[in-house]
């Protein structure tokens, strides 16, 4: 409606459309990159292959509304992994979700539905590799208790004193091990 009242041509309007599109696609691209924490040289080269697939080719003419998904997928896909950030807020990168798929998906809701597993896809990948830390981290927790209940119940504070007097005495190590057993049993 702006563009014709001005009076700009269609073919030059359609141009400014299409080419926004791919902008927006790019730069949510770029943006989903940079937050994996590539390098801008590596998103921009993400991004560049993402406005240059093939995908856009049948849809970039009468039907380009259906790239309006394929232009919010790596804000999606950003936005998802903000929200499932933990120790961040939830609350805003979820508003903006809904935003971007209201914005997106509100023509077509098969469109949205083709890009809808990527964010589904990247939060459960997010939730297995966080399970992952969080058993090293418990392990670790368990093996540093287990070692502190061991040195209580062998006396850890003489097994100390023994390593610093070995230390003390520069001793043949083998032979100090031998007296740190024999004194801890003794």
């Amino acid at each position: 409606w702006t563009f014709a009242r001005l009076g700009l041509p269609e073919w030059v309007v359609q141009r400014l459309w299409v080419g926004s599109v791919l902008f927006l696609g790019g730069a949510g691209i770029f943006w989903f990159v940079r937050r994996r924490g590539y390098t801008v040289g590596a998103a921009l080269v993400g991004a560049l292959i993402y406005q240059l697939s093939p995908y856009v080719l049948p849809y970039a003419s009468r039907t380009s509304l259906m790239l309006l998904p394929w232009a919010g997928l790596g804000w999606l896909m950003g936005l998802a992994e903000q929200a499932a950030v933990p120790g961040g807020g939830w609350r805003r990168p979820t508003a903006l979700f809904g935003l971007v798929i209201a914005t997106v998906g509100g023509i077509n809701l098969t469109a949205i539905a083709m890009v809808a597993p990527a964010p589904i896809l990247l939060l459960v990948e997010l939730a297995r590799r966080r399970e992952h830390r969080l058993r090293e981290e418990l392990r670790e927790v368990v093996a540093r208790r287990l070692e502190q209940r061991a040195q209580e119940l062998t006396g850890g504070a003489r097994w100390a004193e023994l390593q610093a007097e070995v230390v003390q005495r520069s001793i043949d190590p083998w032979t100090a091990a031998d007296e740190m057993l024999q004194a801890i049993d003794g």
